[in-house]
């Protein structure tokens, strides 16, 4: 794209501060499973060939979710509930979860982290991803020191 666009320098040097965070990465050491929730109903998930799953194994995260049909397939809460899940992933975008919806998964799913989180960080690639990878430290940080 910096070739086709006439700013092959920017372009360079964009993927060398990206590949020196890369590095400075510090995936989670023990399998966080986790579900990355798109939609609210129908209850909506990124599964396996999508960018949001890459972004989730960069940090060492597992998606248990990942083989279902689709991109964006549907799930049911007994779905969520036989996952065994460690965090369940609200993203900020295309829906707008809220604490609401962090109850709404509580009540129904026993001892898992129910989170919002940053989807634009998740899901939209380009120079974007200098601001995603020090957040998703921060997101590794906090679902490997949870009890």
């Amino acid at each position: 794209i910096g070739e086709l666009t006439n700013c092959l320098p920017q372009a360079h040097q964009l993927l060398s501060q990206l590949s020196e965070q890369k590095e400075q990465l510090r995936p989670a050491t023990k399998p966080v499973r986790v579900a990355y929730l798109i939609w609210h109903k129908p209850i909506m998930i990124a599964a396996g060939d999508t960018f949001i799953n890459e972004m989730l194994g960069l940090c060492g995260f597992v998606n248990p979710l990942a083989t279902r049909a689709g991109r964006y397939p549907q799930v049911t809460v007994g779905d969520l509930q036989g996952a065994n899940l460690d965090a369940i992933l609200l993203s900020s975008e295309p829906f707008r979860f809220g604490q609401r919806h962090i109850n709404w998964y509580q009540e129904r799913i026993e001892n898992v982290v129910v989170k919002v989180i940053d989807g634009e960080l998740f899901s939209w690639y380009g120079n974007r991803l200098l601001l995603a990878l020090p957040y998703m430290q921060t997101l590794i940080n906090e679902l490997t020191t949870c009890p």
